[in-house]
């Protein structure tokens, strides 16, 4: 049986744009910490105070970690730290949920075409040879989901997040097609 596929470990920084109701609140900063599916950590290393009707709340500094089977959670507005046990081991992915394993093979079979070659304003490292304005992969049309030029499918554009770097504990595998 075939293992769920995985990165190498790796450092993502990416923004999000967050909004309260139909007003645009400011660009939230992350800085995600990956090891694996079940070992990583994600956190708000920069954001604007949230203001609200029921009054001011500070996302910066706002992490989530999953590790050995449990999801742990801090909120700097209360200083709390939630755990949770996972069932089965597994919990959320980062990014929203949106940030996952999927090899370019899958890709290529889920869209059901060949990817063509899109430049972003990412900067890829894999080990020490980085690439800035790195160029990536796209199967869909309006070049939404970028992934760098890699068997593994490591996203550098993604519809809900501007993923900024991307420094990877590996040697690239490049993807030649088919």
């Amino acid at each position: 049986m075939q293992s769920d596929p995985d990165w190498p470990p790796l450092t993502m920084y990416y923004e999000m744009t967050s909004t309260m109701g139909d007003v645009e609140e400011g660009t939230l900063k992350y800085k995600l910490s990956y090891h694996s599916k079940d070992h990583w950590r994600e956190d708000i290393i920069a954001a604007p105070p949230l203001v609200s009707p029921v009054g001011t709340f500070v996302l910066q500094g706002r992490y989530e970690i999953v590790r050995d089977g449990l999801l742990v959670q801090y909120d700097p507005n209360s200083g709390n730290v939630h755990t949770a046990v996972l069932e089965g081991g597994t919990g959320p992915m980062p990014g929203l949920g949106n940030i996952s394993p999927m090899p370019l093979e899958r890709l290529k079979r889920i869209y059901g075409r060949e990817p063509v070659a899109v430049d972003t304003g990412a900067r890829v490292c894999f080990r020490d040879v980085c690439e800035e304005d790195a160029r990536g992969w796209s199967f869909d049309l309006k070049q939404q989901h970028v992934y760098a030029d890699d068997l593994r499918g490591i996203p550098i554009r993604l519809d809900t997040l501007d993923i900024t770097e991307v420094l990877v504990n590996d040697v690239r595998q490049p993807y030649r097609g088919q």
